[in-house]
């Protein structure tokens, strides 16, 4: 699902990125940790399509990111490091907006939330909710359509032990389901 093959990234005569290969098949969660900022930005930019290599190539789910970008979108869930939500609005607007975005029925939020453990916070405005409890809300979004792969930025930041374990339940959920995650870690 995931594969990388002599990728190099170049800024000025700097290499940023020099990955001979890696492979992430469907149902493996491999971790890439210890990044500098600007490097870790970089690959999340190669991986996304934002940026092109200087060399190499990059596969996700059999689409060349920069190119392909409408299927991209429905087959790659991506959780930036920072949470992308709405804050004006409640939880469970967050995950219907995005719900209408993917053309999945509204009932799809209502599972998410008891899958993320946020059922009970379904009226609560994100504004008002925990860094913890906004970056689930935030997994949860990236999740919904079902995509084959996860590419996640930090997705442990800001979570207390018992998020922790609720976010690692999800993601082994997610690969017993098929899905190749790539996570990119601070450490």
């Amino acid at each position: 699902m995931i594969e990388v093959t002599q990728l190099q990234k170049m800024v000025d005569q700097n290499t940023l990125i020099d990955i001979p290969s890696l492979t992430v098949a469907g149902g493996e969660i491999t971790a890439v940790a210890g990044l500098s900022t600007i490097h870790k930005e970089t690959f999340v930019q190669l991986l996304t399509g934002q940026t092109t290599p200087t060399a190499g190539q990059i596969r996700l789910a059999g689409l060349t990111p920069h190119v392909e970008r409408t299927l991209y979108a429905q087959k790659v869930g991506f959780l930036p490091a920072e949470d992308g939500l709405y804050d004006r609005l409640t939880t469970r607007q967050n995950l219907e907006f995005f719900c209408r975005l993917y053309g999945l029925p509204l009932t799809r939020a209502a599972e998410l939330l008891v899958l993320v453990g946020l059922q009970d916070q379904a009226r609560t405005r994100v504004q008002e909710l925990s860094p913890e409890l906004a970056r689930r809300l935030a997994l949860g979004r990236t999740i919904l359509h079902q995509p084959q792969l996860l590419i996640l930025v930090d997705p442990f930041k800001n979570s207390s032990p018992s998020s922790a374990e609720l976010i690692s339940k999800m993601l082994h959920q997610q690969a017993a389901n098929g899905a190749a995650i790539l996570i990119i870690a601070d450490e």
